[in-house]
């Protein structure tokens, strides 16, 4: 009887313990992408969780992504978007949103590995902004149309980001 009462302690504490180091490894994850999309929505962006984004194919959608499924909505109350899915969409809009404001959000979009479509469509940015974008290597769909960004931009764009589509 004692020997089973052990053995039943043991694998409660064992149990116990996977569990707290589990959360321990999932906020050391989610913590860094939290704070910097709550950096880039500060900013005025606007941010697309993998669940959310409308990956119909048309112009401008991540070629080949697949929306997975929702998570349960249980579980986006009680721990938010950031602790069951990853960003993948980032949009700035407006005519405040311009260099400055886009050089201070490539240091939050570096820690964002998972976005693969950045919106600057409509925005003030400039060939003078885009040294910054150069970084973000993981993008897939760059969306420049109707900004201040040059053909000469533009085909800078495409040489450092090749595999990245640039819509301009």
């Amino acid at each position: 009887m004692r020997r089973l009462r052990f053995v039943a302690i043991c694998g409660v504490v064992i149990a116990a313990s996977t569990i707290f180091f589990a959360a321990v490894i999932w906020y050391e994850r989610v913590s860094p992408q939290k704070n910097a999309v709550a950096g880039l929505e500060g900013a005025g962006a606007i941010v697309l969780y993998d669940f959310e984004y409308d990956f119909r194919a048309q112009e401008g959608r991540i070629p080949g992504y697949k929306r997975p499924s929702s998570p349960s909505p249980i579980l986006l109350a009680a721990l938010g978007k950031d602790w069951v899915a990853r960003p993948v969409y980032i949009q700035f809009t407006g005519l405040q949103f311009g260099d400055r404001e886009l050089g201070h959000s490539c240091d939050l979009l570096v820690q964002l590995p998972t976005v693969r479509h950045l919106n600057l469509r409509g925005t003030q940015v400039s060939d003078q902004g885009i040294g910054c974008l150069k970084r973000l290597q993981q993008l897939t769909v760059l969306d420049v149309r109707r900004t201040g960004i040059t053909p000469l931009g533009a085909n800078a764009l495409k040489a450092s980001l090749p595999t990245c589509l640039i819509l301009f």
